[in-house]
């Protein structure tokens, strides 16, 4: 039975990238429903938890992700490319985890979300958007 696509990796990614997104979009309108702290709750409980997710699954993005750099034929110049979409892949990973543990250390301490937190999160975005676009070159 033939594969659809030589690896997981381009399948995993997009579930990253979704979380990531998802996240910031619920953190953003944090600040928009401050007038309904029911609403409020509830946007900061799905951005925590899909920051959470998109950390879980960048684990699985990051292992396909080397098991293609390593197994999908390439020649010299799409080489090239590839080393740019995994460097840029870890430090994503790297961000991803940071603010995963952030947000799950102020679930713990019970502490609302700040600006420099949503401010990380729309640099996770950038970082994200990024990295899918070495990969897709």
């Amino acid at each position: 039975m033939p594969e659809i696509i030589p690896n997981y990796h381009p399948f995993m990614v997009h579930f990253t990238i979704a979380l990531v997104v998802v996240s910031f979009l619920m953190c953003v309108l944090c600040y928009f429903f401050q007038f309904k702290p029911a609403i409020q709750q509830e946007c900061l409980i799905v951005s925590r938890w899909s920051i959470w997710l998109a950390a879980i699954f960048s684990i699985l993005t990051l292992i396909a992700g080397f098991h293609a750099y390593y197994s999908v034929a390439h020649d010299a110049l799409s080489h090239q490319v590839m080393i740019q979409h995994r460097n840029w892949g870890i430090v994503t990973f790297i961000f991803v985890w940071f603010l995963a543990i952030w947000s799950f250390i102020s679930y713990r301490k019970q502490k609302a979300i700040n600006w420099l937190y949503t401010l990380c999160l729309a640099a996770m975005v950038g970082l994200v958007m990024i990295t899918g676009w070495h990969g897709g070159e």
